[in-house]
């Protein structure tokens, strides 16, 4: 079984944005991920910076922190470990465990 969270390093930095805000995190003025949000304006993966914010005013662009987003996910994986033994953290994102136990 596993729990994915699409765009996870964008979903993790929701509390920097409005309620139902675009968000985006950078690297190097160019688009890494972008929310769902921001998505519905035109925003994509790998388009600069200067024409997501063309698309988008209200985007809110932020750098990635992989601290924060293993920090964010530590929650969610928790959360997992009450309903399956056995969970595995394979990147901030994404956690894995057995079926087995969560099937009974």
């Amino acid at each position: 079984m596993v729990v994915w969270v699409p765009d996870w390093p964008v979903n993790c930095l929701v509390v920097d944005l409005p309620p139902g805000g675009c968000g985006a995190v950078t690297h190097a003025e160019c688009i890494e991920i972008a929310s769902a949000a921001a998505r519905r304006c035109g925003v994509r993966s790998g388009m600069s910076v200067r024409q997501a914010t063309y698309l988008c005013p209200e985007l809110v662009c932020l750098p990635r922190d992989p601290d924060r987003e293993a920090r964010a996910f530590g929650a969610v994986v928790d959360a997992f470990d009450t309903v399956a033994a056995g969970v595995e953290c394979l990147r901030p994102g994404l956690a894995r465990c057995r079926a087995r136990g969560p099937a009974r």
